[in-house]
């Protein structure tokens, strides 16, 4: 089930999908400037949305979380 869209900074660890519907991770980590770890599932490339790719950017980006069986 895909969730409203919310911006990756208050959005949920877990799955996401981007703007472009690529399948994404959203994981605890982070760093201490405020970045969000955050991974393409089929690349395996860090997340960082649109440009520009700055720190602000990412958090600020439009995403939609994406419920899974066994998070419910």
């Amino acid at each position: 089930e895909v969730g409203e869209p919310t911006t990756l900074e208050e959005a949920p660890i877990g799955l996401f999908l981007n703007a472009y519907g690529f399948l994404c991770l959203k994981t605890e980590y982070g760093s201490n400037e405020g970045r969000i770890d955050a991974y393409i599932v089929d690349s395996g490339e860090f997340f960082w949305g649109t440009s520009p790719q700055t720190i602000a950017n990412q958090r600020k980006q439009i995403v939609r979380p994406v419920v899974t069986a066994s998070a419910e």
